[in-house]
């Protein structure tokens, strides 16, 4: 089987047990030492937690830093007390794992990356049937954006009654049957008209065939033209279509630092001591001297009080 290798699990350092003095930033890739892009990004889901059980967290920054080329990455985030003037300074980094290809649990985002980097003649065998329904799924969301998207699928063993995917695009409904084929025949015209007969019985108008098969027969084809009254539809897309929808996704559909930082528990579990080739990546940090006399000036004071007013309303309507 195919092995997918993503940064998708982490480690958390707490940047104050591993320095003395608090570090700069990190400039090249602890894992094959190119060069890191670092952009600032909004706060953690885990510095809000610290908003709400601290008096006045005062946010220093939070940083990103990707590596182009091998896709490590890494969260730096930084916040002051200052009711106690304390620093809290983390590190989170991304932590090499492999992903079977065939694991039900693969993440979409992580399974979309690798299939875009594949020989556009690859197929889908390998990818569990439900997996491969939920990438379906978030195809058609970006492809027939703005809509919405349920990924229905069997439940409890029931089947899923001949729909895999509901869509409602301008307030009508489509029914989505989607197949992974294991073998390289084309889809005949009996799953065409199980199509059909599925939208007669739950009286809807149009549907989606969606297949990895090369293509369909062409009495399969045929059956989409019904002489039904009214307006009727039904798409038939095969695995070179699947293939374009899969270029088009954006490439960080979600990528796995996204997830960690929407972790409000992030800073909570285990945290790791560096080792000192992992340190020496650091750049030193000489604005530290500046930071204290900040602490100690008017326009921190200030910047004290406003934030205490902006949280004493919030505080108090959580009483409420």
């Amino acid at each position: 089987m195919a092995s997918v290798p993503a940064y998708d699990k982490f480690a958390v350092y707490n940047l104050r047990s591993n320095f003395q003095r608090a570090p700069g930033f990190i400039t090249s890739c602890p894992m094959c030492s190119s060069k890191v892009e670092t952009i600032a990004i909004p706060p953690t889901a885990a510095y809000w937690q610290d908003y709400e059980t601290l008096l006045i967290p005062v946010h220093d920054y939070t940083y990103l830093h990707n590596c182009p080329h091998c896709g490590w990455w890494g969260l730096r985030e930084s916040w002051q007390d200052a009711e106690y003037h304390g620093e809290s300074d983390y590190l989170t980094s991304g932590i090499l794992a492999e992903w079977d290809i065939s694991s039900k649990s693969i993440p979409i985002s992580i399974l979309t990356n690798y299939l875009q980097t594949k020989d556009p003649k690859s197929d889908y065998r390998q990818i569990d049937s439900q997996v491969f329904e939920k990438l379906i799924a978030e195809c058609l969301k970006y492809e027939y954006a703005p809509c919405e998207v349920y990924h229905v699928g069997s439940r409890r063993g029931e089947g899923d009654g001949g729909v895999d995917i509901l869509m409602i695009k301008d307030d009508t409904e489509w029914l989505i049957q989607v197949k992974r084929r294991v073998n390289n025949k084309l889809e005949s015209v009996d799953a065409v008209r199980m199509l059909n007969g599925v939208l007669l019985r739950e009286g809807k108008r149009f549907g989606m065939f969606i297949t990895s098969a090369a293509n369909f027969t062409k009495d399969a084809k045929s059956e989409t033209d019904i002489k039904t009254p009214g307006a009727y539809g039904v798409r038939l897309i095969n695995r070179g279509d699947i293939h374009g929808m899969i270029a088009r996704l954006p490439r960080s559909l979600e990528p796995p630092w996204e997830r960690s930082a929407s972790n409000p528990k992030m800073y909570s579990g285990p945290l790791f001591s560096m080792s000192e080739e992992f340190t020496a990546l650091f750049e030193p940090y000489e604005s530290r001297k500046l930071m204290d006399q900040y602490f100690r000036s008017d326009a921190f004071r200030d910047r004290y009080h406003e934030r205490l007013k902006q949280a004493q309303p919030k505080a108090s309507a959580d009483k409420q």
